[in-house]
């Protein structure tokens, strides 16, 4: 588990998407932007125990087996509490923007810790902090582990969910937007997408279901 504390570098990041697809750019100070929109990441990294898809929807227990299972039990609980606490604690003492934020700090180290001690999975401990971090509404401030991420690599089956104010959005290697009726319509998409999509699809969803009931189940899931 990596802790990434982003400040104000972080605005070349939300600049970097008006940006060209291998335009680099450099910012005042000399921070150098490289926008790689279209590239996947330089190294992919395997998930722990991949198990290949199955056939059909996946319930809600059926998702939460294969999040622990994927990942597997990870760092032992007492390490797992170490990083909650230091992440909790330096938000609790430094964070600035708690004025008129609609969350209770307090109540959220209480529920998620209770969680972290009951023992949880690699894949259920990112996302307790994911949402921890997503609570601070703040795109500039998050956690994340770095192999239950962005850096994994796609294979059916895998569990892998990122959200996030601004990221490279090659990993996937293409860019969706929801329209009026739900559905996604692709805007963007590198050549011979591992999916089949082009420019000018519209996504339903997946298995016969719309994504996003999929999208609900998932995050009841973790």
């Amino acid at each position: 588990m990596r802790l990434k504390l982003k400040g104000l570098l972080a605005f070349a990041g939300l600049l970097g998407a008006a940006l060209s697809a291998d335009a680099t750019t450099t910012f005042p100070g000399g921070v150098e932007l490289r926008v790689l929109h279209d590239k996947p990441p330089v190294q992919n990294f395997p998930p722990p125990h991949w198990i290949p898809k199955q056939p059909g929807h996946y319930s809600l227990t059926d998702w939460r087996r294969v999040i622990d299972s994927t990942w597997g039990p990870g760092l032992p609980v007492s390490e797992k509490l170490a990083i909650f606490n230091l992440f909790w604690h330096k938000m609790d003492s430094s964070f600035a923007c708690f004025y008129n934020l609609d969350v209770d700090w307090d109540s959220l180290r209480t529920v998620y810790r209770s969680e972290i001690e009951d023992t949880v999975s690699r894949g259920r401990f990112a996302a307790i902090m994911n949402h921890l971090g997503m609570a601070l509404r703040d795109g500039h401030t998050y956690i994340r582990d770095q192999l239950v991420c962005r850096e994994t690599e796609l294979l059916p089956g895998v569990p892998l969910w990122v959200v996030g104010a601004w990221r490279n959005a090659g990993h996937f290697g293409a860019g969706l937007t929801p329209l009026a009726d739900s559905s996604l319509l692709v805007y963007r998409v590198v050549d011979d997408h591992p999916l089949g999509l082009a420019r000018g699809d519209v996504v339903l969803g997946y298995d016969r279901r719309s994504w996003t009931d999929i999208l609900r189940e998932l995050k009841e899931a973790v």
